[in-house]
């Protein structure tokens, strides 16, 4: 190897370098708008609200759960919420829940059954290791 060859593959390196740093504080900066964006919209339903007790509920719920799920943990755990809670403000907010891909609908209810729900899976992580990163 001479010092031209030396060079070049110094700078090649360089730059690859650069594009991975790039690449990674990118994606640091959408990781923490991301995280802004998700608490201000849960701040945003305060915890007063019915939207705002359906969402604090939410992590304490194992496995599938229905509408008569929520309704029992609200009761529980928020006595502030006007009782008896309507069965149809619940569904309408589980629905809007399920629009923003924070649940899934994994059974459609029919008659008196109610719809069966389950929390969506946790974003995949991103790889940041060198070998994974596509630049």
């Amino acid at each position: 190897m001479n010092e031209r060859e030396y060079n070049r593959l110094k700078q090649q390196i360089e730059a690859d370098y650069k594009r991975k740093l790039e690449a990674l504080e990118l994606v640091w900066q959408m990781a923490r708008e991301t995280d802004n964006a998700v608490e201000n919209r849960e701040k945003t339903a305060k915890a007063g609200t019915l939207m705002g007790a359906i969402r604090s509920v939410l992590p304490i719920v194992n496995g599938e759960f229905d509408i008569n799920t929520i309704i029992s943990l609200v009761e529980e755990t928020h006595p502030n919420i006007k009782k008896p809670i309507n069965p149809t403000s619940v569904s309408g907010s589980l629905k809007k829940l399920e629009r923003s891909g924070r649940i899934v609908l994994t059974e459609a209810g029919a008659g008196k059954r109610p719809n069966m729900y389950r929390l969506s899976n946790p974003a995949p992580s991103i790889p940041l290791d060198e070998d994974s990163v596509p630049f």
